[in-house]
């Protein structure tokens, strides 16, 4: 039998210690300099664990275990603020199943994983560390089993999360989120709701190079430290000219 409290339980735990993170680390790394990710291009390489949870239908309960999943991704910067960007995923998930109406045996069967996802990021604060905010949708493709629990299927997905975001360098950005997605499995009646953490290590490439100047500074520029003086009476005899400090 599935315990599906248990699942809720361990999301609940999941959750909880996600939240302290980022409200603890992100204010500490917020001191960083001020960024430069208008203009430039993204490819980066993504790890993201999903939790499993337990799909309900009038004849059988399927549960999709923890999987996870490997992949790779694009972006762009439109500001400092604002990164749309696509990833692809692939990995493998354990499924088992158990009927109200006849038992058939411990099934447990593995399905090919393929995820696409559409996001887009709202990076909070315009400095090289800050807290980021991220919605969208996709879709995801299981294909596995044998016997009595065997499927192929397409499903649509949906998702938000919430994490930080850290240009390590001018060139170089990394990406740590908690991110929940929705879907539905065919012939089945509720949703599932695939949560886990995810991370993002990439490249930037394009745009302008360098820290964006901070608001409020200006450049030093260089002052003479005297004047030069070509007023005709202030010339001596021989026609010398007289600097004046």
């Amino acid at each position: 039998m599935i315990n599906e409290k248990a699942v809720t339980s361990k999301k609940e735990q999941v959750v909880i210690i996600w939240c302290t993170l980022v409200l603890f680390v992100v204010p500490a790394l917020c001191g960083a300099e001020e960024s430069n990710r208008t203009g430039k291009g993204e490819l980066f390489g993504i790890f993201q664990y999903m939790g499993g949870d337990v799909a309900e239908s009038g004849w059988v309960d399927v549960e999709l275990e923890d999987a996870a999943l490997f992949g790779f991704g694009f972006g762009y910067n439109f500001n400092e603020y604002l990164n749309l960007n696509t990833d692809f995923l692939f990995g493998s998930t354990g499924i088992n199943g158990n009927s109200g109406y006849y038992y058939f045996g411990e099934v447990k069967e593995n399905a090919t994983t393929v995820a696409w996802d559409v996001n887009m990021d709202w990076n909070v604060l315009d400095y090289t560390a800050t807290p980021l905010v991220t919605g969208g949708a996709g879709f995801i493709h299981y294909d596995g089993g044998s016997g009595s629990l065997s499927f192929s299927e397409t499903d649509f997905t949906y998702h938000v999360g919430a994490g930080v975001r850290w240009d390590i360098t001018d060139r170089i950005l990394f990406k740590l989120l908690y991110r929940f997605t929705w879907t539905k499995l065919q012939d089945t009646d509720s949703p599932v709701v695939l949560d886990g953490v995810g991370f993002t290590i990439g490249i930037k490439f394009g745009g302008g190079s360098g820290l964006r100047e901070k608001s409020g500074t200006r450049k030093a520029t260089a002052s003479p430290s005297y004047k030069k003086i070509k007023s005709d009476d202030k010339r001596t005899d021989d026609g010398t000219e007289v600097y004046r400090p």
